[in-house]
């Protein structure tokens, strides 16, 4: 089977990242990015758009999530039938079947991936998820050709729907980390506190930790809320903004004015548990307001 050629759009942190994996695996590459630079410098093959989209089994669009839409709107009239646009971006879902609305009237086909890690530490390891009609095709040609592709559903907005639901997490405990750090330095405490909580987190498995924390979710959120709002006032007494610490601390209120508390008389044996409980109480809510 002759290895398909493959045309990144796009040469920043990502897309030099994977264009050189898969250069390496043996694959026919090439690149294109408004600075040519980063392409050269990669080593890679510099093409104009046009050439690029004329000469592509596949065209991947690593680009900034801003730009993602344009850059598929620019493409659509110059994609030919057995191309496979794949589009990298970081965006929602809804912006994701807008896309896929723009290169489906083309011949082309297209699929949705999403970047699921640190592709800056993990390299070309990190995992891409894809979603669309061709996606399980596609991951097992790109998986061949070096990405650490995987199938994920024929549905497109799944493979985004994922990475956004991931970000909660990713860039939430990053912002989090930022106002700890900052306000312990105003305390003249940020290397003992970065040290405590390094090893709070190396002292067991993420699991069970995190786990941990859900299940007593459920029997503890109210002596929580009330710790809260001592932290607040700290981060205030120490003139820092506590930003992410209010919203942490409305999310205890809330699951204390659900009633949390009352549905369990002891810690749950799973954490789904607490999750479930909220997630239909929370959907109780929403349905009752809506028939106001």
């Amino acid at each position: 089977m002759t290895a398909p050629s493959i045309g990144f759009i796009g040469a920043g942190e990502a897309g030099r990242v994977l264009a050189i994996a898969v250069r390496d695996s043996g694959a026919s590459v090439a690149a294109y990015d408004l600075t040519e630079s980063r392409v050269r410098d990669a080593g890679l093959r510099l093409l104009s758009p046009s050439e690029l989209l004329a000469s592509s089994d596949f065209v991947v669009s690593v680009v900034p999530a801003q730009a993602a839409t344009e850059v598929a709107a620019a493409c659509a009239p110059l994609l030919r039938a057995g191309q496979l646009y794949l589009d990298l971006a970081s965006t929602s879902p809804r912006i994701k079947v807008e896309i896929a609305t723009l290169i489906q009237s083309s011949p082309a086909e297209f699929v949705e991936g999403a970047i699921l890690g640190a592709i800056g530490i993990t390299g070309s390891a990190t995992r891409i998820a894809l979603s669309g009609a061709k996606a399980r095709d596609a991951a097992g040609t790109l998986c061949s050709a070096g990405l650490n592709t995987v199938f994920l559903s024929e549905k497109i907005g799944t493979a985004s729907t994922f990475k956004m639901l991931r970000s909660i997490f990713s860039k939430g405990v990053e912002a989090l980390l930022i106002e700890l750090l900052v306000t312990a330095r105003r305390a003249g405490l940020a290397g003992e506190v970065w040290e405590d909580i390094c090893d709070f987190m190396s002292a067991d498995s993420f699991q069970n930790i995190a786990e941990n924390w859900v299940r007593t979710h459920a029997v503890h959120c109210e002596r929580r809320r009330t710790e809260l709002e001592q932290v607040v006032e700290t981060v205030q007494d120490l003139k820092a903004e506590p930003v992410m610490t209010r919203t942490v601390e409305a999310i205890f209120a809330r699951s204390v004015r659900l009633g949390l508390e009352s549905a369990f008389a002891d810690q749950p044996a799973e954490a789904s548990a607490v999750v479930e409980w909220l997630e239909n109480k929370l959907r109780q809510t929403e349905n009752s307001g809506a028939q106001r």
